[in-house]
């Protein structure tokens, strides 16, 4: 547009706009050229502003006596205006240049019928006057349209006004849309879209109950694991955020902020919450209070959340101020959420070497495949829930190897009382289709369940003194009645 534009017109015949300051002499009709002179009129902008040049006569706005070189001293003034472009044009000339708000600007951001309008006149005034561009950036956006994709409109009647929404929805709600849509295409909304936002903010608001609700007693500088000795699962999830910052700080770089939502939404949901923190609850609420496993997972909860909270804050500004009201915090953390450093990737990775992250990718998968074995189970009136389950795998080649590595966390992982692993695959097991060589058999788990943590096992009832927990609860259970005792 800029290399194809003939000229450009730097009046225009109205009646109304920012003037041009030229006079002619009414007697000869010559154009006044006196630049002092000229400069004369800036005055009564200054004070006035540009209607100045309507309330008053030209020998007002001259100096006295201002005459031409013909010896007259009657003037007539311009009554072309400025292009409006020109105007807008100009615009940063006159709101940039301090120190708050240096030049150029960082962004110009419009709709992109803007490219023959201000984004163009802004950079040819600014060319011509500075030589370079008036910003480093021009972020376009598409039109806002109803549910039914016609544009919004007064005389449709189908606009919705965010002053509306926010006291409906909260400005969150209103601030979750904007980020969640690729502005470079027309975007939608109604009810619809905001109720299904709804959805969204709640898993995310709910992702954070749980991280505060499960650091109650934690204090960062008295109880945080080094990295290098926390469990390894705590480790590859703390890997796996911090490869989620690095992707969304790229994203918010390249103004990608639907990619920026829809990465932490989707980890919370899925990652997070249907994953690692139903991992974590038996760690969380049955292991010793200050034991190293628990402290472990707390350690990871809250670096998690602690990124999650600040690269959602330009998103969700009300909610992450409040999780941060609550949220345990080191001293170099004490002030807003807002003025907190953005988190980056390097403070998150723990240093957990390839072999092992795959190892653990490669669980999730068999993880997967158990969850619809038990949910087979639990139709057919096996199960009522996973931790009355007793899963039997049987497993080829790389696959059985790490199975066999890792076979300790498997009950923590499937979230059942048992895993067995065995040589060859027994009646009526189900061979995944989508890990060939895996095959899935659940029974009924064998023993009594434990009171405290839910799940069965054969030693429940061998302690005389405390018959309804599991050998793994039982040390728990007497450290703290017997510290109650003590006291």
């Amino acid at each position: 547009m800029i290399a194809d534009r003939p000229d450009w017109c730097v009046s225009r015949q109205r009646y109304w706009g920012v003037p041009i300051p030229v006079f002619y002499c009414d007697a000869c009709g010559k154009l006044f050229d006196n630049v002092p002179a000229l400069r004369h009129v800036i005055e009564w902008f200054k004070r006035e502003g540009a209607d100045a040049w309507y309330r008053h006569s030209a020998e007002e706005l001259l100096p006295a006596g201002t005459k031409c070189a013909c010896g007259a001293a009657k003037w007539r003034k311009e009554s072309d205006i400025l292009d409006v472009w020109f105007d807008s044009g100009s615009s940063h000339l006159a709101v940039l240049g301090s120190a708050e708000t240096p030049w150029p600007a960082d962004m110009y951001l419009e709709g992109p019928d803007q490219y023959r309008g201000w984004f163009h006149s802004s950079l040819l005034v600014s060319t011509g006057v500075r030589n370079a561009a008036p910003y480093r950036h021009v972020l376009t956006h598409g039109w806002a349209l109803d549910e039914h994709g016609r544009p919004m409109s007064k005389s449709l009647g189908n606009v919705m006004l965010p002053r509306d929404i926010c006291e409906k929805w909260g400005a969150d709600m209103l601030r979750l849309w904007v980020a969640a849509q690729d502005y470079t295409a027309d975007v939608r909304m109604s009810e619809n879209v905001l109720k299904q936002l709804g959805e969204a903010y709640r898993k995310l608001r709910n992702t954070f109950r749980f991280a505060l609700s499960n650091l109650y007693d934690f204090d960062p500088v008295r109880d945080a694991v080094p990295a290098d000795q926390m469990l390894e699962l705590d480790r590859w999830m703390l890997d796996r955020t911090a490869a989620l910052v690095r992707d969304c700080r790229a994203w918010y770089e390249a103004f990608e902020f639907h990619r920026v939502y829809h990465a932490l939404h989707d980890f919370a949901a899925v990652e997070l919450s249907a994953f690692y923190f139903d991992i974590l609850k038996d760690r969380l609420y049955t292991f010793a209070a200050a034991g190293k496993e628990r402290r472990s997972a707390q350690t990871a909860v809250w670096r998690i959340a602690g990124a999650l909270v600040r690269m959602l804050a330009p998103i969700l500004v009300f909610t992450c101020e409040e999780v941060w009201k609550y949220f345990p915090k080191t001293a170099e953390y004490s002030g807003s959420v807002h003025v907190a450093v953005f988190p980056g990737s390097e403070e998150l990775r723990t240093g957990l070497d390839e072999r092992k992250a795959a190892a653990w990718q490669e669980l999730l998968g068999v993880r997967n495949e158990v969850l619809k074995a038990l949910e087979t189970a639990r139709n057919a009136k096996l199960i009522n829930s996973a931790l009355e389950a007793s899963v039997e795998l049987t497993a080829d080649g790389d696959l059985g190897n790490t199975l066999r590595a890792y076979e300790a966390w498997l009950p923590a992982l499937f979230i059942t009382s048992q895993v067995r692993l065995a040589p060859n695959a027994p009646a009526g097991a189900v061979r995944s289709e989508a890990l060939p060589g895996l095959a899935i058999a659940i029974h009924r788990a064998e023993g009594g369940k434990c009171e405290r943590c839910w799940t069965y096992s054969a030693h429940v009832g061998e302690s005389a003194q405390f018959p309804t927990v599991c050998e793994r609860c039982l040390p728990v259970v007497e450290t703290l009645l017997g510290g109650v005792a003590a006291s």
